[in-house]
């Protein structure tokens, strides 16, 4: 990204300062965030937002991403920087290394009482499976670590599954619970 954004700043310095300013609010954002332990999933999704504006920059057309983020969630409690891995993991794994990229598709919804967040990519996806499923949504260090903070959160009442996204791709879903466990007081809706 800092490679691109040196080229930038002689070929189009106006790009490059668009890059500059999202390198910085997404800076300032992920530190505030790294000194919480949960905050509105609408800053989440900016953090997110930020994140892929830097990432379409550098992959140009090969990058499209949509987040959709209902209204009545903006406010609910996330654990901060939660989708932050399995965004980085879509495109490392699944739209970089495809020729043609692809596209991010990054959902928040409600169902019952527990928030249900998606993050689907049209990558390369998984190889050699036959049911759309994978051993490999039970290892990997980002998703080990995720459950484990979920873990850690929510004493067993949140999960991640990750698929095949049909006809292409991966699908990482997060289960939780519409509210922060009860012992933790660390949530900033502003970081």
């Amino acid at each position: 990204t800092l490679a691109n954004l040196r080229v930038l700043i002689d070929l189009d310095s106006v790009r490059a300062q668009a890059m500059l300013d999202r390198i910085i609010d997404y800076l300032r954002a992920t530190l505030g965030a790294s000194r919480v332990t949960s905050h509105a999933l609408s800053l989440e999704f900016d953090r997110l937002d930020d994140y892929l504006a830097l990432m379409q920059i550098r992959m140009g057309m090969r990058l499209h991403y949509k987040l959709d983020l209902p209204d009545n969630l903006k406010t609910a409690p996330c654990p901060a920087l939660i989708l932050q891995p399995v965004v980085e993991n879509a495109i490392l794994h699944g739209l970089e290394p495809s020729a043609v990229g692809g596209a991010i598709t990054v959902t928040a919804t409600q169902i019952d009482k527990k928030i249900i967040l998606t993050v689907s990519d049209t990558g390369l996806g998984f190889k050699n499976t036959d049911d759309h499923t994978s051993d490999a949504s039970n290892s990997g260090f980002g998703l080990t670590q995720l459950r484990e903070r979920l873990e850690t959160l929510y004493a067993g009442q949140a999960s991640v599954d990750m698929t095949a996204n049909f006809p292409s791709g991966t699908r990482v879903t997060i289960a939780m619970p519409m509210t922060v466990p009860s012992h933790e007081t660390n949530f900033c809706p502003y970081c």
